[in-house]
Protein backbone atom coordinates (compact mmCIF):
# COMPACT_ATOMS: atom_id res chain seq x y z
CA UNK A 1 0.00 0.00 0.00
CA UNK A 2 2.67 2.53 0.98
CA UNK A 3 4.93 1.60 -2.22
CA UNK A 4 1.80 2.32 -4.28
CA UNK A 5 0.77 5.78 -2.99
CA UNK A 6 4.57 6.54 -3.52
CA UNK A 7 4.24 5.89 -6.95
CA UNK A 8 0.60 8.10 -7.38
CA UNK A 9 2.45 10.80 -5.34
CA UNK A 10 5.02 10.68 -8.30
CA UNK A 11 3.23 10.82 -11.24
CA UNK A 12 1.37 13.96 -9.91
CA UNK A 13 1.33 16.55 -10.70
CA UNK A 14 2.10 15.00 -14.14
CA UNK A 15 3.35 17.35 -17.33
CA UNK A 16 -0.09 17.32 -18.56
CA UNK A 17 -1.93 18.13 -15.90
CA UNK A 18 0.32 21.06 -15.19
CA UNK A 19 0.39 22.52 -18.69
CA UNK A 20 -3.83 21.97 -18.34
CA UNK A 21 -4.12 24.13 -15.35
CA UNK A 22 -1.64 26.84 -16.52
CA UNK A 23 -3.93 26.93 -19.78
CA UNK A 24 -7.39 27.15 -17.23
CA UNK A 25 -5.80 30.42 -15.89
CA UNK A 26 -3.57 32.15 -18.76
CA UNK A 27 -6.04 34.78 -19.00
CA UNK A 28 -7.41 34.71 -15.25
CA UNK A 29 -4.03 34.67 -12.80
CA UNK A 30 -6.08 36.15 -10.16
CA UNK A 31 -8.64 33.44 -10.06
CA UNK A 32 -7.24 32.60 -6.55
CA UNK A 33 -9.05 35.73 -5.54
CA UNK A 34 -11.94 36.31 -7.55
CA UNK A 35 -13.06 32.66 -6.03
CA UNK A 36 -12.30 34.47 -1.96
CA UNK A 37 -16.60 35.79 -2.77
CA UNK A 38 -19.45 34.31 -3.66
CA UNK A 39 -20.07 36.91 -6.74
CA UNK A 40 -18.09 39.41 -8.69
CA UNK A 41 -20.22 42.36 -9.53
CA UNK A 42 -19.38 43.26 -13.54
CA UNK A 43 -20.33 45.74 -15.25
CA UNK A 44 -21.68 44.45 -18.88
CA UNK A 45 -21.42 46.91 -21.60
CA UNK A 46 -21.04 44.84 -25.32
CA UNK A 47 -22.29 41.93 -26.63
CA UNK A 48 -22.94 39.52 -23.77
CA UNK A 49 -25.80 42.31 -22.63
CA UNK A 50 -29.24 40.79 -22.53
CA UNK A 51 -30.35 40.40 -26.14
CA UNK A 52 -27.14 40.04 -27.29
CA UNK A 53 -25.58 37.30 -29.43
CA UNK A 54 -22.69 36.25 -26.08
CA UNK A 55 -25.52 36.89 -23.36
CA UNK A 56 -25.41 32.86 -22.84
CA UNK A 57 -21.43 33.57 -21.50
CA UNK A 58 -23.16 34.99 -18.80
CA UNK A 59 -27.12 34.52 -18.60
CA UNK A 60 -26.68 30.75 -16.40
CA UNK A 61 -24.02 32.08 -14.56
CA UNK A 62 -24.82 35.14 -13.00
CA UNK A 63 -27.81 37.67 -11.20
CA UNK A 64 -28.79 40.59 -12.99
CA UNK A 65 -28.49 43.38 -10.75
CA UNK A 66 -29.27 46.74 -12.59
CA UNK A 67 -29.20 49.22 -15.39
CA UNK A 68 -25.44 51.17 -14.41
CA UNK A 69 -23.50 54.14 -16.17
CA UNK A 70 -19.81 54.25 -15.62
CA UNK A 71 -18.37 57.65 -13.27
CA UNK A 72 -15.12 57.43 -16.14
CA UNK A 73 -15.15 58.34 -19.18
CA UNK A 74 -14.11 56.33 -22.27
CA UNK A 75 -14.81 56.73 -26.01
CA UNK A 76 -16.68 53.30 -27.20
CA UNK A 77 -15.58 52.58 -30.80
CA UNK A 78 -17.24 49.49 -32.58
CA UNK A 79 -15.66 46.40 -34.75
CA UNK A 80 -17.74 46.76 -37.65
CA UNK A 81 -18.29 43.19 -38.50
CA UNK A 82 -22.36 43.47 -39.21
CA UNK A 83 -24.06 40.68 -36.54
CA UNK A 84 -20.55 40.08 -34.91
CA UNK A 85 -19.60 43.73 -34.20
CA UNK A 86 -18.61 44.32 -30.78
CA UNK A 87 -17.54 47.54 -29.21
CA UNK A 88 -14.40 48.77 -27.26
CA UNK A 89 -13.54 51.10 -24.78
CA UNK A 90 -10.52 53.50 -24.37
CA UNK A 91 -9.58 56.03 -22.26
CA UNK A 92 -7.41 57.93 -24.76
CA UNK A 93 -8.15 61.38 -26.12
CA UNK A 94 -9.24 61.54 -29.86
CA UNK A 95 -9.41 64.98 -31.12
CA UNK A 96 -12.91 64.35 -33.51
CA UNK A 97 -14.42 61.70 -31.10
CA UNK A 98 -16.02 63.44 -27.67
CA UNK A 99 -15.19 61.02 -24.33
CA UNK A 100 -18.92 60.04 -22.22
CA UNK A 101 -19.98 57.63 -19.60
CA UNK A 102 -21.10 54.52 -21.15
CA UNK A 103 -24.70 52.58 -20.15
CA UNK A 104 -24.62 49.27 -19.51
CA UNK A 105 -25.62 46.26 -17.03
CA UNK A 106 -24.65 45.33 -13.89
CA UNK A 107 -24.50 41.47 -12.69
CA UNK A 108 -23.27 39.23 -10.04
CA UNK A 109 -20.96 36.50 -11.82
CA UNK A 110 -19.89 33.09 -10.55
CA UNK A 111 -16.09 33.73 -10.05
CA UNK A 112 -15.29 30.27 -11.90
CA UNK A 113 -17.23 32.01 -14.63
CA UNK A 114 -14.42 34.15 -15.18
CA UNK A 115 -12.01 31.96 -16.67
CA UNK A 116 -14.66 31.39 -20.10
CA UNK A 117 -15.27 35.94 -20.11
CA UNK A 118 -11.39 36.38 -19.82
CA UNK A 119 -11.04 33.86 -22.54
CA UNK A 120 -13.48 35.25 -24.59
CA UNK A 121 -12.64 38.72 -23.87
CA UNK A 122 -8.64 38.07 -24.37
CA UNK A 123 -7.94 39.18 -20.58
CA UNK A 124 -4.34 41.16 -20.89
CA UNK A 125 -4.14 41.27 -24.84
CA UNK A 126 -7.36 42.49 -26.48
CA UNK A 127 -9.11 44.26 -23.24
CA UNK A 128 -7.97 44.30 -19.68
CA UNK A 129 -10.30 43.81 -16.89
CA UNK A 130 -10.35 45.97 -14.43
CA UNK A 131 -12.33 47.53 -11.01
CA UNK A 132 -14.15 50.82 -11.64
CA UNK A 133 -16.87 52.79 -10.12
CA UNK A 134 -20.63 52.45 -11.78
CA UNK A 135 -23.53 54.93 -10.59
CA UNK A 136 -26.85 53.00 -10.20
CA UNK A 137 -29.86 54.71 -10.87
CA UNK A 138 -33.25 53.63 -8.67
CA UNK A 139 -36.64 54.91 -7.22
CA UNK A 140 -37.12 54.24 -3.55
CA UNK A 141 -40.84 53.79 -2.40
CA UNK A 142 -42.53 54.79 0.58
CA UNK A 143 -45.97 53.53 1.82
CA UNK A 144 -48.33 56.40 3.11
CA UNK A 145 -50.89 55.59 5.52
CA UNK A 146 -52.46 59.79 4.92
CA UNK A 147 -52.82 58.86 1.50
CA UNK A 148 -53.23 54.58 1.97
CA UNK A 149 -50.84 54.13 -0.92
CA UNK A 150 -47.65 54.55 -2.01
CA UNK A 151 -45.42 57.10 -3.06
CA UNK A 152 -42.39 56.64 -5.40
CA UNK A 153 -39.50 59.25 -4.31
CA UNK A 154 -37.16 61.08 -6.76
CA UNK A 155 -34.82 59.26 -8.30
CA UNK A 156 -31.36 58.90 -6.18
CA UNK A 157 -28.03 57.03 -7.27
CA UNK A 158 -25.60 54.69 -5.46
CA UNK A 159 -21.71 54.12 -6.26
CA UNK A 160 -20.60 50.97 -7.23
CA UNK A 161 -17.48 49.27 -7.53
CA UNK A 162 -17.25 46.34 -10.53
CA UNK A 163 -14.92 44.78 -12.91
CA UNK A 164 -15.41 46.36 -16.71
CA UNK A 165 -12.97 45.00 -19.31
CA UNK A 166 -11.53 48.05 -21.16
CA UNK A 167 -9.80 48.41 -24.82
CA UNK A 168 -6.00 47.71 -24.22
CA UNK A 169 -4.50 50.98 -25.92
CA UNK A 170 -1.34 49.70 -27.56
CA UNK A 171 -3.52 46.73 -29.44
CA UNK A 172 -6.28 48.68 -31.10
CA UNK A 173 -5.11 52.41 -31.48
CA UNK A 174 -3.18 51.45 -34.75
CA UNK A 175 -5.92 49.51 -35.86
CA UNK A 176 -8.44 52.69 -35.50
CA UNK A 177 -6.57 55.17 -36.38
CA UNK A 178 -6.01 53.08 -39.60
CA UNK A 179 -9.39 52.23 -39.86
CA UNK A 180 -12.22 51.59 -42.19
CA UNK A 181 -13.56 49.21 -39.67
CA UNK A 182 -14.07 50.85 -36.79
CA UNK A 183 -16.36 54.04 -36.01
CA UNK A 184 -18.02 55.43 -32.45
CA UNK A 185 -21.05 53.86 -30.60
CA UNK A 186 -23.72 56.24 -30.97
CA UNK A 187 -23.88 58.59 -27.98
CA UNK A 188 -27.29 59.64 -25.85
CA UNK A 189 -28.07 62.99 -24.33
CA UNK A 190 -30.39 62.25 -21.34
CA UNK A 191 -32.77 64.34 -19.10
CA UNK A 192 -31.43 64.04 -15.98
CA UNK A 193 -29.82 65.96 -13.68
CA UNK A 194 -27.12 63.71 -12.54
CA UNK A 195 -26.45 61.98 -15.56
CA UNK A 196 -24.07 63.19 -18.43
CA UNK A 197 -24.28 61.95 -22.38
CA UNK A 198 -23.58 58.62 -22.73
CA UNK A 199 -22.99 55.64 -24.96
CA UNK A 200 -25.11 52.59 -25.10
CA UNK A 201 -24.08 49.72 -27.23
CA UNK A 202 -27.94 48.96 -28.52
CA UNK A 203 -29.23 45.83 -30.81
CA UNK A 204 -29.66 48.78 -33.78
CA UNK A 205 -25.50 49.07 -33.80
CA UNK A 206 -25.21 45.69 -35.25
CA UNK A 207 -26.39 46.68 -38.75
CA UNK A 208 -24.51 50.58 -38.55
CA UNK A 209 -21.26 50.68 -40.07
CA UNK A 210 -21.40 47.38 -42.02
Amino acid sequence: MLLAFKRWIKGYPSARWLELADDEVQFTPDLWNMERRQLQLLFVYDEMMKGHHEHDLIREHSVGVATAYTEERFILWKKNLGKLSYPIPLAKKYLSVPSAKIKGELYGVLPPQFKELDKHKLNGVHFIRVRVNVSVPYRRIVKTREQQGTVMLDEEVQRIRAWMYIGVPSFWDDQIDSGYLFSPVQSYSPNREWLDKYYYFSQKEYDVGK
